[in-house]
């Protein structure tokens, strides 16, 4: 295999979840330049189970190393088939050992420097592989997505290898490869951070220094940490040299020949003395036939820009935009999601505009609930468009219209259900008490969770000597009966133009039915008072209770139904002043927790902030606040353990190289420089390293070399001497006439090895050794 290549950078970091499942091969700090074998998988990121991505890459390193070691020149699809079953066998056999982790998923690239001097890369799922030469993406793997199901809604997810159900491997084998070539192996949240052009341009900086290469990598693992919420690995692979030469000599080479200018050839026609030109005659036919072969020529390459034109990505784009609203504006709402959804997958210079599409699938997506919300609102099926529009809020709560329209049905129906009580009460005052039940059944309808109204209508109950009924029947009954008249807004604003507002007097209203027998259940503990409570303060006291509970002024709130207890002590007066005093004890807490937080923070105990708010946010679950500060705190600890880490590595790396131990100061150095302030300086710092380690082995090898060459006078240049020098790859370094004298000694002993030292004698110039060469051929 002639292909080598720089040492590869990589990198594997937290996302800003916190989180990072992927797992990459080579893990060593060295210079992996000997390896053949890359790795890189991505796990199933927001679950627990990332050793996905463990077992995955384990799986292929035993496969390629021991289990079955490529024979063939070039691996293929069969190699890659058995490895990938391989691996699932091994998945599958831990998810059975460990029922806890089924359904863990692991997506997998992978690289091999086949001896054909050709690069076969395979992949399942979205981790990708890039090929780069200069500025333009000569290869990019494409993506495997499935579908699922995820609480029942159907979404995309990548392939990836599960041990459950089979997947399936592409692979692709680069055989165009040169000297400068860029491999870059990266995970889900690298893509999502850079795009295509991104990609062209870090790499197109690349020189084959690998200063440049390392400040490549960093700047990717910036960004990465920056804008990425899943964890990022990544591995940039640079092609050094190939069967036709090196990175070096190639720029070397195309240097020159910029350089050199042919003075030789002529810009001009040719003309012999003595002669000229004639011009030449063509008839009118010929014309008229030329004329109408460029006529053809001129519509076929305008046929032609215009279908290119129509092709370009831009154009598509604005095409499949045109097409999305078309089909929105027709109601197709999921079509037109679809067309946006494809239109992301497009090849664009200008991606910023991708933010704009994703906006518009959200709107769409809004668009489509909210289209089935006011379906049933127009049909005057009231409870179950307020149900739906609070669905919409859930997902998109910066609808106003959907909010707007909740508050209104929500708005209306609590105003039916204060007429059909005071209706009630008007009726019962009068003992029409069969009628007051029906008028407190059908409030039931438009408030099912309100148990005073189960009061009121077992009332109804008692005066006519029946039993009582629970709230179940009395619920139930209601929803046979009720049926929610139109409502009438003052105003009403769309927020979108292709939803129409049907006329309130237009909706179809149901008649009410006679409300049935209902079921004679376990009657309710009687009360002594059967009379109904209809005093004017004890109404006020409940609505200033529960204004100030919305205000939330929880005091006031308490203080006003312990006022209307005077009055009338129901259960649900009482249930409710507890259930606030319970928020006013939690309110407290919350309240002492974040003061104490809050100081933690101020005196930089950011463990201890952390911990102290996180219980905050224990007690206010929704807290905006409390989550932020989690968050700051969370960075400002990585960062000062960050700062210790590299302070430490600067220290033990100075320590190491004022020990001559150069190699390991290098080591520290590259590690502390993700976390440097100064790049620069510490890129210095491993500059000088190199050189101290380039100088250590020229020395060592000129001391190798004079023991070899004494070693072959006191031998008189015999075998002993050449296995010397082959054992410590002396050969190419020794003085010719060494080479010669063995040349000479191997002769009628081993021709072989005589020719093999002449041969390396003469190309270092020595005329002996080539004329014995011709001799012995």
């Amino acid at each position: 295999m002639n292909i080598t290549i720089n040492i590869p950078q990589f990198f594997n970091i937290d996302g800003k979840s916190g989180k990072n499942f992927n797992y990459l091969y080579p893990l060593s700090n060295g210079d992996n330049t000997d390896s053949r074998l890359f790795i890189l998988c991505d796990g199933e990121s927001g679950s627990s189970k990332g050793d996905a991505a463990t077992l995955v890459t384990k799986g292929f390193h035993e496969y390629f190393t021991e289990k079955r070691p490529p024979k063939n020149n070039t691996v293929g699809q069969l190699y890659m088939n058995d490895a990938l079953r391989y691996v699932e066998r091994i998945v599958r056999e831990y998810v059975q050992s460990n029922p806890k982790e089924r359904g863990m998923r692991s997506t997998v690239a992978l690289m091999y420097f086949n001896e054909d001097d050709s690069i076969t890369i395979a992949w399942v799922g979205n981790s990708r592989i890039y090929h780069v030469r200069g500025n333009q993406i000569l290869t990019k793997t494409q993506d495997h997505t499935v579908n699922a199901y995820q609480n029942g809604t159907k979404v995309v997810v990548p392939r990836a290898i599960s041990g459950i159900e089979p997947a399936y491997l592409s692979l692709s084998i680069v055989k165009d490869i040169r000297p400068g070539d860029y491999f870059l192996m990266c995970s889900e949240g690298v893509v999502e951070t850079l795009d295509d052009r991104n990609i062209r341009y870090l790499l197109s900086q690349g020189d084959g220094n690998e200063a440049k290469n390392q400040a490549i990598a960093t700047k990717i693992k910036e960004l990465c940490r920056t804008h990425s919420y899943k964890g990022c690995g990544m591995f940039l692979i640079q092609i050094d040299s190939t069967a036709e030469g090196s990175l070096a000599n190639m720029s070397a080479a195309s240097t020159q020949t910029t350089a050199v200018t042919d003075t030789s050839i002529d810009t001009g026609p040719i003309r012999r003395k003595g002669s000229a030109f004639k011009k030449p005659s063509i008839s009118k036919t010929s014309r008229n036939a030329i004329l109408m072969t460029l006529m053809i020529l001129l519509f076929a390459a305008i046929a032609f820009a215009y279908k290119f034109q129509q092709s370009k990505p831009e154009v598509v784009f604005e095409q499949q935009m045109i097409r999305a609203q078309e089909l929105i504006e027709k109601g197709s709402y999921e079509e037109a999601i679809a067309v946006y959804t494809s239109s992301l997958k497009l090849e664009l210079e200008d991606t910023s505009v991708f933010s704009e599409v994703r906006a518009k699938i959200r709107q769409t997506e809004e668009q489509q609930m909210v289209s089935i919300a006011d379906k049933l609102y127009k049909d005057g099926n009231l409870l179950k468009a307020r149900d739906e529009y609070k669905r919409v809020l859930n997902v998109h709560p910066e609808s106003d219209y959907s909010s707007k329209k909740l508050q209104s049905i929500e708005d209306y129906l609590l105003k039916e259900k204060t007429r059909l009580v005071v209706e009630a009460d008007s009726l019962m005052q009068v003992n029409g008490f069969e009628e007051a039940r029906n008028s407190l059944f059908e409030a039931l309808y438009f408030a099912q969770e309100d148990t005073q109204l189960l009061y009121r209508i077992n009332n109804t109950y008692r005066a006519l000597k029946e039993d009582t009924i629970d709230m179940a029947l009395a619920i139930g009954t209601a929803i046979q009966i009720g049926t929610a008249p139109p409502v009438v807004e003052e105003e009403n604003e769309d927020l979108y133009t292709d939803v129409e507002e049907t006329p309130m007097e237009e909706i179809e209203v149901k008649p009410r039915p006679r409300m049935p027998k209902p079921v004679i259940v376990e009657p309710l503990p009687e009360n002594s008072d059967d009379s109904i409570i209809t005093h004017r303060e004890y109404k006020e006291l409940l609505s200033a209770a529960k204004i100030a509970l919305d205000k939330g002024d929880l005091e006031l709130s308490v203080a006003k139904y312990k006022a209307a207890l005077e009055y009338n002590e129901t259960e649900g007066v009482v249930n409710q002043i507890a259930e606030i005093n319970k928020k006013l004890k939690s309110k407290a807490k919350y309240n002492g927790l974040m003061e104490q937080a809050d100081a933690a923070f101020q005196s930089k105990k950011y463990k201890e902030a952390q911990q102290l708010y996180q219980e905050a946010l224990e007690v206010k679950k929704d807290d905006g606040y409390a989550a932020q500060r989690i968050e700051i705190a969370k960075n400002m600890i990585e960062q000062s353990q960050a700062d210790d880490a590299f302070k430490r590595l600067i220290t033990d790396a100075d320590k190491a190289f004022s020990s001559n131990n150069f190699a390991t100061a290098r080591e520290l150095y590259q590690r502390a420089l993700s976390n440097a302030s100064d790049p620069a300086a510490i890129n210095a710092k491993i500059a000088k390293c190199n050189q101290k380690i380039s100088e250590m082995q020229a020395d060592i090898s000129k001391k190798r070399l004079r023991k070899g060459e004494k070693l072959c006078e006191t031998t008189n240049y015999n075998s002993e001497c050449y296995y010397h020098l082959r054992d410590n790859n002396l050969l190419y370094s020794v003085n010719p006439q060494i080479l010669y004298q063995l040349g000479k000694h191997f002769e009628g002993k081993d021709t072989n090895r005589a020719k093999e030292c002449y041969n390396i004698a003469a190309g270092k110039g020595s005329s002996q050794a080539s004329d014995r060469l011709k001799q012995l051929k």
